[in-house]
C-alpha cells in the first residue's frame, strides 16, 4: 500500500504582536559622567541608513543623562572574555555605583570612552532623540570605528623594550588587529616583530615598520594611512 502525498500545507502560527528579532549583539554603551566613565549593557541597538545608528534605553537609566549632556556614546561589542563585566554594568545602577573602574579604558579623538578589551568600538556623536513609552532612543552619526592598535617604541639592539610586551600580554587583543612601528638610529626589527607577534593571541597581525631616529609625526601617519586596514 501507498501512500502518496499531493498537497504540503505550510502552517505558520500567530504568535502576537511580539517583539522577536533576537539575538542582537551585546553591547556596552560608554559615556562621559563629567571627568569619569560610566557604562551600561545595551541589546537594543540598530543600523539606519549607511550613516546612522540607533541606541535605545530605558529612559531611567543614569547613563542617558550623561550622553544627553556630552552628546557623545561609545558602543563597544563585548566578547565572552567581557561577559562578567558586562552582566555587572548591566545589573547595577549608575546611581548606586561607581562603575567607571569596570573597564580599562581610552578616549576616544571625539570624547568618547572606549573599552581596550572590546573586539570592536564605534564612537558617536548624538544627532537626535526619539521618546517613545519608557525608553529614549538616540540615534546616532559614527564619529569613529575603532579595530586596529599602532604600537610604537625605540628599539634596542633589535628587541622591543619590555614594557611592550607587558602591555600586550596584560590586555586581550583577541579579534584586533595590530602593528607594530619603531624608531631606531640603526638597529632594525631584530626579533621585536615576532616577539611582540607570539604574545598577541588571536590577533592579526600587518607588517610593520622602522623609522629613522629623525622620523617626524607626519612620517608615522603617512605609513598607518597607507596600511591595509579594513
Amino acid at each position: 500500500m501507498y501512500l502518496q502525498v499531493r498537497r504540503v500545507l505550510n502552517y505558520e502560527e500567530n504568535v502576537g504582536s511580539l517583539l522577536a528579532l533576537y539575538p542582537t549583539p551585546a553591547t556596552v554603551i560608554g559615556a562621559m559622567n563629567g571627568e569619569k566613565p560610566t557604562w551600561m549593557l545595551v541589546a537594543h541597538i540598530g543600523i539606519i541608513g549607511h550613516d546612522r545608528v540607533l541606541v535605545s534605553l530605558a529612559a531611567s537609566h543614569f547613563i542617558n543623562g550623561c550622553i544627553k549632556e556630552t552628546k557623545k556614546l561609545s558602543i563597544n561589542l563585548v566578547d565572552e572574555a567581557m561577559l562578567p563585566e558586562a552582566d555587572y554594568v548591566g545589573s547595577v545602577s549608575g546611581t548606586k555605583a561607581d562603575k567607571s573602574a569596570v573597564f580599562e579604558y581610552d578616549l576616544g579623538d571625539a570624547g568618547a570612552p572606549i573599552i581596550r578589551r572590546s573586539p570592536l568600538t564605534i564612537e558617536c556623536s548624538v544627532a537626535d532623540i526619539y521618546n517613545s513609552p519608557n525608553f529614549e532612543s538616540f540615534i546616532c552619526t559614527i564619529d569613529n570605528t575603532y579595530d586596529t592598535i599602532l604600537l610604537g617604541f625605540p628599539i634596542w639592539w633589535g628587541e622591543a623594550p619590555r614594557i611592550m610586551s607587558t602591555f600586550i600580554e596584560s590586555h586581550d587583543s583577541s579579534g584586533k588587529t595590530l602593528a607594530a612601528f619603531c624608531t631606531s638610529g640603526s638597529s632594525g626589527f631584530g626579533s621585536s616583530d615576532s616577539a611582540l607577534r607570539s604574545a598577541a593571541s588571536g590577533a592579526a597581525w600587518l607588517d610593520g615598520h622602522r623609522f629613522s631616529a629623525g622620523a617626524s609625526a607626519d612620517d608615522v601617519m603617512e605609513w598607518a594611512n597607507e596600511l591595509e586596514i579594513n
